[in-house]
């Protein structure tokens, strides 16, 4: 009895045993028994993240697993990268050769901007910052990048894992760390859309905008945890390899910027919080730490450079790298498990839309159509994201491919409206001095009113005040929903001074006073240009204030027909490079429509850049032409610098006038990043005018030659301009004008 209780009893603890030792290697089953389970933890630092993808290149070279990933910022997009699969090779590829210029300025090209939101056009000079204004406030900043670009990199680079996914089931599991910008606390992503996760995990507060998720509005998570080797552990990691980004710390003598301060304080503060997180590191992890010194984290356009420091740093510490590799056989099994065979691309089965600009939806729609029934590939749909990105009516424009109720994939586009969109101000502002005590200065302020109606119509008011004081209101109403036709009511109150001047003395001196309303019938050429007909009602106040008596004053009516095509495909209206402006306009005054006078006035303007290198010739031509002869109140007034050199602004006037000119400029410097930029033009221009008059005692002159030399800065906010000009009729001047160079015709 006795003996057969012992037997019993060694069956059943035999029993248990095997039973925990099954259950414990199913438990472990991601990692051999024999050794320890490796986690990877990838600190943020911007660009000098990219340290992290030579590590890796070291790791596979020596056959060393990772079992456990955590990131941070740019760590938690390398980490994200490694985690879903992507080779070493693959992340080479894509983050060397992206256009991070071009990826984080979010800046529309102004030749894919819509005509009619061009900033510069037709002589405007408003800029092209954009001022919200919502329940009679400043729209509140966010952040400078809203991201539009950098999502769909990320969905390409992680393009084995579209969708949402636990990320405990990714190949080796990840976690990416963002931080709550309410709390400042840190937040563990562990599900969701993978992009989207590392995306908030690098969302620097006050250059990115917050990602929204979970109700919370997530921002880069080196604020709360830079180097998250807590999380690692409590994920089980049993052994470490921690990569820290040191920032090279500037000397005292060295900060004498805000922007230099700034970037300072935010290295000292990461440093002190992953400082706090190596003493979490036990014996027998390793740290690296690559040797950054002379590298910012803004210098993504230097990847390959950063990559070969994070290789460095490995290969310096190889030997204790070399603790953790295992056999060829089972590093080519991990290799395996890790990159998979190749994912077969969900196809396609919907699209759907979320938007807050309702008259996009079938836009989008239909640029998404031709996508259901295919296999989802990230490349074809993040050039679609960008073919609409260049509309210019969304601040954010994302997708995810979702699983509907039958289990079939759906492409799910996200479209939201910038906060700025409903209505915002504009702001111009133009000095032009002579240094001779004559100036003229401009200041304006724009209004545009969005989405009045389904169709699209929408309301630009401008307010001048200085050399040209004006009050505009321009309605513009598409036929229907996305037309190429549009009506255009448009009413003008404006005044300014035409000089009468002969043999370089002022004689008289008007003021002109009109207030003039138009309707127009137009169509749209594409993004460049419009073309329109239509009529003009008015009324016109010529007042002299000083000057012969016997030359007339006195009031006008004023009522014309009109033809108008407009093309500006021009990089920038400042120092443009590339594209054409062409400005063309013809008017019948007719009595019929109550005009005082009977008359034909043409006018225009061209310029066409050529550009070789760094050096641009531009051509360019200014004429207006009255087929009859007009009274005083119907002139042209002309002057100033690009306007006839040596003369003041607004010191000409002519009945009729042709003025040609060959303007070169070379880019002297181009300064400033990959998030601002400011580019020194020099250059010369030469002049050959025609002047000619309908008032009987000023002389025609046909042969007025000007020239001019400048330098010039195009900056982000307006351009700025230094100059000397002189002309054969004995006039010189020395000009500063800061802002966009404007002109009056008439």
């Amino acid at each position: 009895m006795r003996r057969s209780f012992r037997l019993f009893s060694h069956i059943l603890i035999v029993s248990v045993v095997f039973f925990c030792a099954v259950n414990s290697s199913r438990a472990q089953s991601k990692t051999p028994k024999h050794r320890p389970k490796i986690g990877l933890v990838l600190a943020g630092g911007g660009a000098l993240g990219m340290a992290h993808v030579g590590v890796l290149k070291v790791l596979e070279a020596n056959r060393i697993p990772v079992d456990i990933i955590t990131g941070t910022s740019m760590g938690s997009i390398v980490g994200a990268g490694y985690a879903s699969g992507a080779t070493v090779r693959e992340m080479e590829e894509i983050l060397s050769e992206t256009d991070w210029d071009a990826l984080f300025n979010e800046t529309l090209s102004r030749q894919d901007v819509e005509y009619r939101s061009k900033y510069g056009r037709g002589g405007q000079f408003l800029g092209d910052a954009k001022i919200g204004v919502t329940g009679g406030g400043i729209t509140s900043f966010m952040g400078v990048v809203s991201g539009q670009n950098v999502l769909p990199l990320l969905q390409r680079l992680y393009y084995r894992t579209p969708g949402n996914i636990d990320f405990d089931k990714l190949p080796i599991p990840y976690r990416a760390i963002a931080a709550d910008i309410e709390t400042g606390q840190a937040v563990i992503l562990i599900s969701g859309d993978l992009a989207r996760a590392a995306r908030a995990s690098m969302a620097v507060p006050g250059f990115f905008t917050p990602v929204e998720m979970d109700g919370k509005y997530l921002v880069d998570g080196g604020i709360a945890n830079n180097l998250p080797v807590d999380v690692a552990l409590g994920m089980g990691a049993q052994k470490l390899i921690v990569i820290d980004l040191v920032a090279d710390l500037k000397a005292k003598k060295e900060l004498t910027s805000i922007l230099g301060i700034s970037g300072q304080i935010i290295s000292l503060l990461l440093a002190q919080n992953s400082e706090l997180q190596r003493k979490n590191m036990r014996k027998g992890d390793l740290l690296l730490e690559p040797d950054l010194k002379g590298y910012s984290t803004t210098d993504f356009n230097k990847a390959n450079e950063i990559f070969a420091k994070g290789e460095a740093v490995a290969l310096a510490n190889v030997e204790q790298l070399r603790k953790f590799s295992i056999s060829e056989t089972e590093y080519r099994e991990w290799q395996r498990s890790r990159t998979g065979t190749p994912v077969e691309a969900p196809i396609l089965t919907a699209v759907t839309v979320s938007t807050d600009l309702p008259s996009e939806t079938k836009l989008i729609e239909s640029t998404f159509s031709d996508l259901v029934g295919k296999p989802f590939d990230a490349a074809v749909v993040e050039t679609k994201i960008k073919e609409l990105s260049t509309e210019g009516h969304s601040a954010s424009l994302t997708y995810q491919i979702e699983t509907d109720d039958k289990g079939e994939a759906v492409i799910a586009v996200d479209s939201k409206k910038p906060k700025w969109y409903d209505q915002y101000l504009q702001v111009g502002f133009s000095l032009q001095d002579d240094f001779k005590g004559d100036s003229a200065y401009q200041l304006a302020l724009g209004a545009r009113f969005n989405g009045l109606n389904e169709a699209g119509a929408f309301l630009d008011v401008r307010l001048d005040i200085g050399w040209r004081p004006m009050l505009e209101l321009d309605y513009y109403q598409p036929l229907y929903e996305n037309s190429n036709y549009f009506i255009n009511p448009i009413a003008t109150l404006d005044r300014y001074q035409v000089p009468v001047q002969v043999d370089q003395d002022i004689i008289a001196e008007y003021e002109r006073n009109r207030f003039v309303g138009g309707l127009g019938l137009g169509r749209k050429l594409g993004k460049s240009g419009e073309l329109q007909v239509g009529i003009e009602r008015g009324t016109g106040q010529f007042s002299r204030h000083i000057g012969d008596p016997s030359l007339p004053e006195g009031s006008y009516e004023i009522g014309d027909y009109f033809g108008k095509i407009s093309v500006d495909s021009r990089d920038t209206p400042d120092f443009p490079t590339k594209g054409i402006l062409f400005d063309f306009k013809t008017a019948r005054n007719t009595e019929n429509l109550g005009s005082s006078d009977e008359f034909t006035q043409l006018s225009g303007t061209t310029q066409l850049p050529l550009t070789y290198g760094v050096n641009t010739l531009t051509l360019s031509t200014d004429y207006g032409t009255n087929l009859e002869t007009v009274p005083a109140n119907r002139v042209f007034v002309l002057g100033g610098m690009f306007d006839i050199a040596g003369y003041q602004p607004g010191g000409l006037s002519a009945s009729d006038f042709f003025v040609g000119r060959v303007t070169y400029y070379r880019e002297l410097a181009s300064l400033g990043g990959t998030f601002a930029k400011l580019n020194l033009f020099g250059g010369g221009e030469i002049e050959m005018a025609s002047l000619r008059s309908d008032i009987a005692q000023i002389e025609d002159d046909t042969g007025l030659v000007g020239g001019l030399l400048f330098v010039g800065a195009d900056t982000p906010l307006l351009p700025i301009y230094v100059a000397a000009g002189t002309n054969n009729d004995h006039q010189s001047a020395v000009y500063l004008n800061v802002g966009r160079i404007f002109k009056a015709r008439k």
